[in-house]
């Protein structure tokens, strides 16, 4: 349980101090957010504001998760299941909150849950074929799961 407090207290400080630098590089390389017409007209005052600081989140996020696969650590069941929901949630809402007007949310909806489901799979099928749950493979994994983390971090 040290370890995995361990891997998310750097991510926690990875992502605070992370994200203003991600949203000053943003602002010098012009990117903002994009206000749809039809929305209400005083989210208008908001174009140009970068808001992309859940990418901060998913590289620390990363970097926490490499740094536990490479410590050989995992989570309580109950615990991962719970931080499952929350990250599918906070997911599934930002998602929603981008359909397109002209798009049917059925549509959308079924798209990405087909879509989860086949990473969700993908992954099912890897962890599987594992026979040594921390095999040399697994910390492999986890070193370049860490490395892009925290090099998502630093790009910034």
């Amino acid at each position: 349980m040290k370890a995995v407090l361990i891997a998310a207290v750097i991510s926690l400080v990875a992502a605070l101090f992370g994200t203003p630098m991600f949203i000053k590089f943003l602002v010098r390389r012009g990117y903002g957010q994009f206000i749809r017409d039809d929305g209400p007209t005083s989210h208008h005052t908001k174009r140009g504001t970068p808001t992309m600081g859940g990418a901060v989140i998913i590289a620390a996020s990363l970097l926490a998760l490499g740094l536990m696969v490479i410590m050989e650590k995992h989570l309580p069941f109950g615990m991962g299941v719970v931080l499952t929901a929350l990250f599918g949630a906070f997911h599934g809402f930002a998602h929603g909150a981008e359909i397109p007007a002209s798009t049917g949310g059925l549509s959308y909806a079924l798209g990405f849950v087909a879509a989860t489901i086949m990473i969700q799979a993908a992954g099912v099928t890897l962890g599987t074929i594992q026979t040594n749950r921390f095999s040399n493979w697994a910390k492999a994994a986890g070193a370049g799961v860490a490395t892009v983390g925290a090099i998502l971090l630093v790009a910034a």
